[in-house]
């Protein structure tokens, strides 16, 4: 038996799936605004879990100062700032850790998720790639309309590019977020 991937297992409503080129340039702010990058979250915590193991070596082979292991100690901890981090490390020795202090965030291809308020409600989407297309998965909205199902690379949603009165059920996104033969290019 295959797994309900891609479909809401609250409702058993299909999630939709819309190409970014269809949506309008706004609802990229939308995301930016209202969504967390799942991307960015992982760097950060490879990050600090990284640096924070170089601190922690340097603790146990006793070779940062006295003055220094409380301030070491209270970078070990699950929050601790990368800037801080890093800070930290160089003042120790900044040509031995160069590589690591030169970290810096700069994804290809930046994954969202989360939940963007509208007047009816909430629309809950997950932003990834397709062979390198920005795709807006809609896993829960108020919105809904009929469509083809997608092919096997996201089996189970449906394609609101191919949308059918005569299709599957899914989640959508609101109609004005769609880009229309009247918007200026």
């Amino acid at each position: 038996m295959l797994a309900n991937v891609n479909i809401n297992t609250k409702t058993g409503i299909p999630y939709g799936v819309v190409s970014m080129n269809s949506l309008k340039d706004w609802v990229w702010d939308e995301i930016y605004s209202h969504c967390e990058s799942l991307t960015y979250k992982y760097w950060e915590e490879e990050t600090r879990k990284e640096l924070q193991n170089e601190i922690e070596a340097l603790l146990e082979d006793g070779k940062i100062e006295k003055d220094d292991e409380e301030e070491a100690n209270d970078l070990l901890k699950d929050e601790a700032d990368i800037d801080d981090l890093k800070w930290f490390l160089e003042d120790i020795d900044k040509d031995k850790y160069r590589d690591i202090l030169r970290a810096e965030y700069e994804p290809d291809e930046e994954e969202w998720e989360g939940e963007i308020p509208d007047e009816k409600g909430t629309i809950s989407v997950f932003l990834s790639y397709i062979g390198g297309a920005p795709t807006l998965w809609v896993a829960e909205s108020p919105y809904t309309t009929q469509g083809r199902m997608c092919s096997p690379c996201v089996p189970g949603a449906v394609d609101l590019d191919s949308k059918s009165e005569n299709g599957f059920d899914a989640y959508d996104v609101p109609p004005d977020w769609y880009v229309t033969e009247d918007d200026p290019y």
